[in-house]
């Protein structure tokens, strides 16, 4: 299957240079699509032969995504995935927001555990205290680092 697809965005590639000629290399997306092309013909050749095969896996990975971007590019084209288009697009526009959420429940988060280990540092000194009840507390909120 990887190898087919391959095949296609090669031929894909080289229609579009044939048609365009040297407007084809004034798109950066275009040259992006050459790069991906590039990255996607070296790993059918890595997957095949053995002498490649000790390639790093995280590159491995990286062709893998931007071979992903290269086809989220072609679904975007479409006009059958007009609501895919729409959806992404609020997702990737949601993203920021959702940043800032994270980032405002972080704060909430460090208050509470600033709370909780001002509230129970006096219970866990406290040698009057249970010793049994010391070690639970202990477990479940003894360090940060745990």
């Amino acid at each position: 299957v990887e190898v087919v697809f391959t095949v296609l965005f090669v031929l894909d590639l080289l229609l579009r240079m044939a048609v365009l000629r040297k407007e084809y290399f004034k798109s950066a997306f275009n040259l992006i699509d050459t790069l991906i092309v590039c990255l996607s013909v070296c790993s059918v050749i890595a997957i095949g032969d053995e002498t490649w095969s000790m390639l790093n896996v995280s590159s491995m990975r990286l062709v893998r995504l931007l071979r992903i971007v290269r086809t989220a590019r072609l679904a975007r084209t479409m006009r059958l995935f007009a609501g895919l288009r729409i959806m992404v697009s609020a997702v990737l526009h949601v993203l920021p927001i959702l940043l800032w959420a994270m980032c405002y429940l972080m704060v909430y988060i460090v208050i509470a555990a600033l709370g909780a280990q001002y509230l129970l540092t006096d219970f866990m000194l406290d040698e009057q205290q249970d010793l049994t009840d010391r070690q639970w507390v202990w477990d479940h909120f003894g360090t940060s680092f745990r």
